[in-house]
């Protein structure tokens, strides 16, 4: 396939998982006090609940016009594995529901599959561990909060 095609693909393939975490975006906003009335719910206080809330919608946005946009960036990867790890675990987990976890699982694994194809990922993709991401993505997480 020549490289134009590989690149059209990728951008699609980039655009359609981005649209999944960019159409969370709008519900939030309308529907703010509903969204922070369920994370309180689930038994975070309301401060951190807003926090959280606030910082969801910032990480949805910045990290799906990363992924669209910025081809061979890993921050919009890395930022929507923020944002979905800790809300499948918050959300689905307890009390278990089957199939939103499992969507959330194959999209947390389309996000790995983009880190690792990823040309700017600097770790050598033959000792990758799930220890070394998991230190690369704190490493880098620190280094965008400072």
């Amino acid at each position: 396939m020549p490289n134009l095609s590989i690149s059209i693909l990728r951008f699609v393939g980039r655009l359609f998982l981005a649209s999944t975490f960019a159409i969370a975006v709008p519900p939030k906003i309308v529907k703010y006090p509903y969204v922070l009335n369920s994370i309180v719910a689930r038994g975070i206080p309301e401060n951190y609940a807003n926090l959280l809330l606030i910082s969801a919608i910032c990480i949805l946005i910045i990290g799906s016009v990363s992924l669209i946009f910025i081809q061979d960036s890993i921050i919009g990867p890395l930022l929507l594995l923020v944002f979905l790890v800790p809300t499948t675990i918050i959300f689905h987990l307890k009390p278990f529901q089957s199939q939103p976890f499992f969507m959330n699982m194959g999209l947390i694994g389309a996000l790995l599959l983009t880190l690792a194809n990823s040309r700017s990922l600097s770790i050598n993709r033959s000792t990758l561990t799930i220890g070394s991401l998991i230190n690369f993505i704190y490493k880098t997480l620190s280094k965008l909060l400072r």
